[in-house]
């Protein structure tokens, strides 16, 4: 892309690797539960809203986190950290 002139050769060098290993693969859970913003259960969910009126423009929407990443497949996300954290941990 350089030599076509897409990028300048200041882009072109940052884009060359310059280690020889891979990145490291690492996680961060979140932890919102305590939010005001968390639902716990469907139990919870009409406590939170018995009081709330909703106009004729609004919508009351629900979504699940477990949907926000479908690209990701989540047995072998697992097994991935899992090994990773047998190898770091033998």
């Amino acid at each position: 892309m350089k030599f076509d002139n897409v990028i300048d050769w200041k882009l072109h060098k940052q884009l060359i690797p310059t280690i020889d290993s891979p990145p490291k693969l690492y996680g961060l859970p979140k932890m919102i539960g305590k939010t005001e913003h968390c639902v716990k259960n469907s139990k919870h969910f009409p406590t939170l809203i018995k009081n709330k009126q909703v106009e004729e423009d609004e919508f009351v929407i629900s979504y699940d986190v477990s949907a926000l990443f479908t690209n990701v497949p989540v047995d072998r996300a697992f097994d991935i950290i899992h090994n990773k954290l047998l190898w770091i941990w033998s």
